[in-house]
């Protein structure tokens, strides 16, 4: 398996990162990555390899749930779980990104503006007598844009 492909839709693209030749999703607070026999392990440490302090370090390991069991160490801790789900649920404890998604009714108005400026762009060119090039550099099709009705 592919990490990419197991968190593609649920972690920000921004969080994936090649490190030392593998594909690893860095976060604020920690970075996973994917073994060979299928376990996630999770390295609790800052991007740049920079330790955590000993408070964070703590607050995380204990806020963490049950199923994992950190090895704690000067600094930094490890663990390898086998659910995604366990991953998932503490993406935002180790100051990873989720991938932003919007809503159903912010959906539905974008699909509405779409539908509404392709029926009145040929309807308005048409009345003024230009092509769609020429309205799009007009100063008219500047100012509907920036009418909000």
């Amino acid at each position: 398996m592919n990490l990419r492909k197991i968190f593609e839709s649920e972690v920000s693209s921004s969080a994936f990162q090649v490190v030392d030749g593998e594909t690893r999703i860095v976060g604020k607070f920690a970075q996973i990555s994917l073994m060979e026999n299928g376990l996630f392990d999770i390295w609790l440490v800052r991007p740049g390899l920079e330790p955590l302090s000993t408070r964070k370090l703590n607050c995380i390991v204990k806020m963490f749930p049950q199923e994992a069991k950190f090895t704690v160490l000067t600094g930094e801790a490890y663990t390898q779980v086998q659910d995604k789900d366990v991953v998932l649920k503490s993406l935002s404890l180790l100051g990873i990104r989720k991938k932003r998604k919007l809503s159903p009714e912010a959906r539905e108005k974008l699909i509405l503006r779409l539908k509404t400026a392709r029926a009145v762009l040929p309807v308005v060119s048409t009345c003024l007598g230009i092509e769609n090039d020429e309205y799009q550099d007009s100063s008219e099709y500047r100012a509907e844009q920036n009418y909000r009705p």
